[in-house]
Protein backbone atom coordinates (compact mmCIF):
# COMPACT_ATOMS: atom_id res chain seq x y z
CA UNK A 1 0.00 0.00 0.00
CA UNK A 2 1.45 3.38 -0.94
CA UNK A 3 2.33 5.79 1.80
CA UNK A 4 0.77 9.21 2.05
CA UNK A 5 2.47 11.29 -0.66
CA UNK A 6 3.86 13.96 1.65
CA UNK A 7 5.31 11.23 3.88
CA UNK A 8 6.91 9.25 1.08
CA UNK A 9 10.70 9.00 1.16
CA UNK A 10 10.89 9.66 -2.60
CA UNK A 11 8.74 12.76 -2.22
CA UNK A 12 11.09 14.14 0.40
CA UNK A 13 14.09 13.42 -1.83
CA UNK A 14 12.35 15.10 -4.77
CA UNK A 15 11.53 18.12 -2.62
CA UNK A 16 15.17 18.38 -1.51
CA UNK A 17 16.31 18.03 -5.13
CA UNK A 18 14.00 20.88 -6.15
CA UNK A 19 15.59 23.11 -3.52
CA UNK A 20 19.04 22.20 -4.85
CA UNK A 21 18.28 23.05 -8.49
CA UNK A 22 15.93 26.00 -7.86
CA UNK A 23 18.61 28.60 -8.52
CA UNK A 24 19.94 26.83 -11.61
CA UNK A 25 19.19 28.66 -14.83
CA UNK A 26 17.97 27.09 -18.03
CA UNK A 27 20.92 28.61 -19.88
CA UNK A 28 23.26 26.77 -17.50
CA UNK A 29 21.42 23.50 -18.10
CA UNK A 30 21.55 23.97 -21.88
CA UNK A 31 25.23 24.96 -21.76
CA UNK A 32 26.15 21.87 -19.78
CA UNK A 33 24.23 19.54 -22.11
CA UNK A 34 24.26 20.40 -25.81
CA UNK A 35 21.78 17.55 -26.44
CA UNK A 36 19.31 18.76 -23.80
CA UNK A 37 16.51 19.59 -26.25
CA UNK A 38 16.72 16.11 -27.78
CA UNK A 39 17.25 14.37 -24.45
CA UNK A 40 14.26 15.98 -22.73
CA UNK A 41 11.70 15.72 -25.50
CA UNK A 42 9.76 13.00 -27.26
CA UNK A 43 7.13 12.35 -29.88
CA UNK A 44 3.92 10.65 -28.81
CA UNK A 45 0.43 10.38 -30.27
CA UNK A 46 1.29 12.81 -33.05
CA UNK A 47 2.56 15.45 -30.63
CA UNK A 48 6.06 16.71 -29.98
CA UNK A 49 6.56 17.02 -26.22
CA UNK A 50 9.45 19.29 -25.27
CA UNK A 51 10.08 19.49 -21.55
CA UNK A 52 13.71 20.62 -21.88
CA UNK A 53 12.79 24.16 -20.86
CA UNK A 54 11.86 23.08 -17.35
CA UNK A 55 14.16 23.00 -14.35
CA UNK A 56 14.73 19.27 -14.51
CA UNK A 57 17.74 17.03 -14.77
CA UNK A 58 18.28 13.34 -15.25
CA UNK A 59 18.21 13.09 -11.45
CA UNK A 60 14.76 14.71 -11.44
CA UNK A 61 13.44 12.01 -13.75
CA UNK A 62 15.00 9.26 -11.63
CA UNK A 63 13.41 10.74 -8.52
CA UNK A 64 9.99 10.97 -10.22
CA UNK A 65 10.33 7.33 -11.28
CA UNK A 66 11.20 6.32 -7.72
CA UNK A 67 8.18 8.26 -6.43
CA UNK A 68 5.88 6.58 -8.96
CA UNK A 69 7.22 3.17 -7.94
CA UNK A 70 6.90 3.94 -4.23
CA UNK A 71 3.30 5.08 -4.73
CA UNK A 72 2.33 1.96 -6.69
CA UNK A 73 1.74 3.75 -9.99
CA UNK A 74 2.23 0.68 -12.22
CA UNK A 75 -0.19 -1.43 -10.20
CA UNK A 76 -2.77 1.38 -10.25
CA UNK A 77 -2.33 1.87 -14.01
CA UNK A 78 -2.70 -1.85 -14.58
CA UNK A 79 -5.88 -1.92 -12.45
CA UNK A 80 -7.32 0.97 -14.45
CA UNK A 81 -6.53 -0.63 -17.81
CA UNK A 82 -7.89 -4.02 -16.72
CA UNK A 83 -11.28 -2.56 -15.87
CA UNK A 84 -11.18 -3.00 -12.12
CA UNK A 85 -13.88 -1.16 -10.19
CA UNK A 86 -11.90 1.97 -9.31
CA UNK A 87 -14.84 4.36 -9.31
CA UNK A 88 -15.84 3.58 -5.74
CA UNK A 89 -18.72 6.07 -5.55
CA UNK A 90 -20.50 4.30 -8.44
CA UNK A 91 -18.95 0.84 -7.91
CA UNK A 92 -17.85 0.55 -11.51
CA UNK A 93 -14.70 0.63 -13.62
CA UNK A 94 -13.32 3.91 -14.91
CA UNK A 95 -13.24 3.02 -18.60
CA UNK A 96 -12.36 6.32 -20.30
CA UNK A 97 -8.93 4.89 -21.14
CA UNK A 98 -10.54 2.00 -22.99
CA UNK A 99 -12.40 4.44 -25.24
CA UNK A 100 -9.14 6.12 -26.21
CA UNK A 101 -6.88 3.08 -26.64
CA UNK A 102 -7.20 1.54 -30.09
CA UNK A 103 -4.59 -1.13 -29.25
CA UNK A 104 -6.63 -2.66 -26.44
CA UNK A 105 -8.05 -6.04 -27.49
CA UNK A 106 -9.61 -7.26 -24.27
CA UNK A 107 -11.18 -5.74 -21.18
CA UNK A 108 -13.14 -8.19 -19.09
CA UNK A 109 -15.87 -6.80 -16.87
CA UNK A 110 -17.63 -9.49 -14.86
CA UNK A 111 -16.28 -12.12 -17.28
CA UNK A 112 -17.42 -10.33 -20.44
CA UNK A 113 -15.01 -8.79 -22.96
CA UNK A 114 -16.48 -5.32 -23.53
CA UNK A 115 -14.19 -4.31 -26.41
CA UNK A 116 -16.93 -5.17 -28.94
CA UNK A 117 -19.34 -2.85 -27.12
CA UNK A 118 -16.69 -0.12 -27.02
CA UNK A 119 -15.99 -0.46 -30.74
CA UNK A 120 -19.73 -0.39 -31.51
CA UNK A 121 -20.07 2.83 -29.48
CA UNK A 122 -17.13 4.37 -31.34
CA UNK A 123 -18.65 3.39 -34.68
CA UNK A 124 -22.00 4.95 -33.70
CA UNK A 125 -20.23 8.18 -32.69
CA UNK A 126 -18.28 8.28 -35.96
CA UNK A 127 -21.47 7.68 -37.96
CA UNK A 128 -23.28 10.46 -36.10
CA UNK A 129 -20.41 12.90 -36.65
CA UNK A 130 -20.30 12.04 -40.36
CA UNK A 131 -24.06 12.63 -40.67
CA UNK A 132 -23.66 15.98 -38.89
CA UNK A 133 -20.86 17.04 -41.24
CA UNK A 134 -22.88 16.01 -44.28
CA UNK A 135 -25.92 17.91 -43.02
CA UNK A 136 -28.05 14.76 -42.83
CA UNK A 137 -28.94 15.24 -39.15
CA UNK A 138 -31.51 17.93 -38.51
CA UNK A 139 -32.32 19.77 -35.31
CA UNK A 140 -35.72 20.22 -33.71
CA UNK A 141 -36.43 23.14 -36.06
CA UNK A 142 -35.89 20.96 -39.12
CA UNK A 143 -32.71 22.89 -39.97
CA UNK A 144 -29.20 21.50 -40.28
CA UNK A 145 -27.34 21.48 -36.97
CA UNK A 146 -24.60 24.12 -37.07
CA UNK A 147 -23.49 24.32 -33.42
CA UNK A 148 -23.06 21.76 -30.68
CA UNK A 149 -22.83 22.41 -26.96
CA UNK A 150 -21.20 19.48 -25.17
CA UNK A 151 -21.67 19.35 -21.43
CA UNK A 152 -19.75 16.57 -19.71
CA UNK A 153 -19.08 15.51 -16.18
CA UNK A 154 -15.34 15.19 -16.58
CA UNK A 155 -13.26 12.11 -16.04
Amino acid sequence: MPTRLSSAISWKKLHQHQKEIAKTTLSTLFSSNTQRAQHFSMDAAGLHLDYSKNLITEDTLKLFSALAEEQGFEAARKSLRQGERLNHTENRPALHTALRDSRCTSIDIDGINIITEINNAKNKMADFVNRLHQGDTLGGSGEKISDIVNIGIGG
